[in-house]
């Protein structure tokens, strides 16, 4: 059996170096990350619990559960060129960051809006401020590092919709068209 000494010791081993990140990191890079650490907190304080009937309470639970999710995915993304070095490549390309970036905004709004539509159906306060200043910040400094890869809010919502319209065809939600991601050629 591993002990937790180990096991730390193991991941001890692989951590990249302080002296290594600090070499390499710029500062506008730092910035991009702690904006994207920063929207993980501004996802999770649009979604206060509310006060309602049930399923519209489990249709906002899976509101705030979809936020912090999104933003955690685009935290990942920004790690990986920030820590990884990986390059972001091109909004044209499935698999780059660039890519992978707008689709986790898109996914981001998608999940607000989702949030404000139910909040507002049951006149519950809608606390989405610090989200979206946190979400401009990221997209300037990100079109101020990234010139040839512009994100907005527009285009973002844009790809989102042509995304989601994709897989679920008819613009309708069914279980299987959310697992069979027909968008993503599941």
């Amino acid at each position: 059996m591993i002990t937790n000494e180990q096991y730390e010791e193991f991941v001890r081993t692989l951590i990249k170096p302080s002296e290594q990140l600090d070499a390499e990191i710029t500062e506008n890079e730092m910035q991009l990350l702690e904006i994207a650490k920063g929207l993980c907190a501004a996802s999770r304080d649009s979604c206060t619990k509310p006060e309602c009937e049930r399923p519209d309470y489990l249709n906002l639970l899976h509101m705030a559960v979809g936020l912090e999710s999104e933003a955690g995915e685009l935290l990942d993304a920004i790690k990986k060129i920030v820590v990884y070095r990986k390059p972001v490549g091109d909004l044209s390309d499935k698999n780059s960051i660039a890519w992978n970036v707008r689709e986790e905004i898109g996914d981001l709004l998608w999940f607000q809006t989702g949030n404000n539509i139910i909040r507002k159906e049951n006149n519950q306060e809608i606390n989405e401020n610090f989200f979206y200043y946190s979400l401009d910040v990221f997209l300037d400094l990100w079109n101020e590092m990234y010139p040839d890869n512009i994100i907005t809010i527009q285009s973002a919502k844009e790809f989102n919709m042509e995304k989601l319209g994709e897989r679920y065809k008819g613009l309708k939600f069914s279980n299987k068209a959310a697992q069979n991601r027909a968008d993503k050629g599941e």
